[in-house]
């Protein structure tokens, strides 16, 4: 577990509940759209409790940004846990990857947020960081095992997959096309497919 995660399992039971309901509220509302006021009526807790926590606005919206993109990232790489398999590692993750509307909305908005408060940049790094660890841990297992056949090298095969879901991520919290769940998963996995040279097939296997 990284220090950034053990400082995650400290929270305070009730500035976590804050936080919970900030992120709900940013998803909704978007980062300058979010009133304390509406923080509070939903976490049931007082402006002063809120302010006891966090000295700003912008003080809790970071947090909670911040805390959300760890424990999210940290919920996607646990999809692949204990998953033996490289090739049924790779599926997993990437089938998990875009799944969850909240954590690409979470996501968006951090990275949005990184514009406007430069200092979020390092931490947005250490999460894609930790994303890409996670994908290119599987990817080199089957490479090993012979399943994948990469037609670039795997460096480039990672960054395309990631970009790849960057974009997905974007379509998913917005929701700017019809195409369903489904169709996105599937695309996603027939790109990699043909990066890999394997056949993932179909997404109820």
């Amino acid at each position: 577990m990284t220090l950034e995660r053990e400082a995650e399992a400290t929270i305070e039971p009730r500035k976590l509940q804050i936080m919970t309901v900030t992120e709900r509220l940013i998803a909704e509302q978007g980062f300058d759209g979010l009133r304390l006021r509406d923080v509070a009526k939903d976490a049931r807790v007082s402006i002063g409790l809120i302010q006891h926590y966090f000295d700003t606005r912008d003080a809790l919206v970071l947090e909670t940004l911040r805390h959300a993109s760890w424990r999210r990232a940290a919920e996607w790489e646990s999809l692949g846990a204990g998953v033996d398999d490289p090739v049924e590692r790779t599926r997993v993750l990437l089938r998990g990857s875009i799944a969850d509307r909240e954590r690409c909305q979470a996501w968006m908005e951090t990275c949005a947020s990184s514009t406007r408060h430069p200092d979020l940049l390092p931490m947005i790094t250490r999460i894609y960081e930790a994303w890409q660890g996670a994908l290119r841990s599987a990817l080199q297992g089957g490479i090993e095992a012979g399943a994948f056949q990469p037609v670039v090298p795997l460096d480039q095969v990672l960054d395309t997959i990631m970009a790849m879901i960057d974009g997905l991520m974007v379509a998913v919290g917005l929701q700017v096309y019809e195409f369903d769940r489904a169709y996105r998963a599937a695309l996603l996995q027939d790109i990699a497919g043909r990066l890999l040279q394997y056949d993932f097939g179909p997404l109820d296997a």
